[in-house]
């Protein structure tokens, strides 16, 4: 017999359970251009990339073996830094910049060629 077949409820909790953070959803912007952009700290700008990769709060916080009220307090920063009053507008900034940063290098390496 070959290996059980899992529904995508049972391979979600496994993950969690493994406690790793190995699925990146979306595009997110460089932790370097967070913290030039927004003076974020490295923690601030780790978390921030998270979110925009469409991670939760509980994710991360379990990714980071930390509590989520850590986790909230750190996003509490991300958004008066980044002047956003809703989790949802900073995921809609923080995956725009990712876009821009994304066209920036696409265009300086075809400036290159």
């Amino acid at each position: 017999m070959g290996r059980p077949h899992l529904n995508a409820h049972q391979l979600i909790e496994r993950e969690r359970i493994e406690g790793a953070l190995v699925r990146p959803k979306f595009p997110a912007p460089s932790t370097a251009l967070l913290r030039r952009a927004f003076d974020l700290t490295p923690s601030e700008a780790s978390i921030a990339r998270d979110l925009a990769r469409g991670f939760c709060i509980s994710e991360i916080a379990t990714s980071r073996h930390s509590h989520s009220c850590s986790i909230k307090t750190h996003l509490a920063h991300i958004m008066s830094k980044t002047n956003t009053t809703k989790q949802t507008h900073l995921v809609a900034l923080l995956v725009n910049l990712a876009y821009l940063e994304y066209l920036a290098n696409e265009s300086s390496l075809t400036a290159y060629y």
